[in-house]
């Protein structure tokens, strides 16, 4: 689980909250969300960020 102020994302059950409250995402932003939360510190590139939208979907 990731936690950022007061939202937190569930990677395993691909849920993301504000407040708790569920916030609906397609898988797509779920997919980018993930991407970007557990790459933080790191500036991806187009073709990374790509990747990282279809295999999340894979998982």
């Amino acid at each position: 689980m990731i936690e950022l102020g007061a939202m937190t994302f569930d990677r395993r059950a691909r849920r993301m909250k504000d407040e708790g409250q569920d916030v609906v995402l397609t898988l797509r932003e779920l997919a980018l969300l993930n991407l970007l939360l557990t790459h933080e510190s790191e500036v991806l590139s187009k073709t990374r960020l790509f990747e990282g939208l279809f295999s999340f979907a894979a998982d």
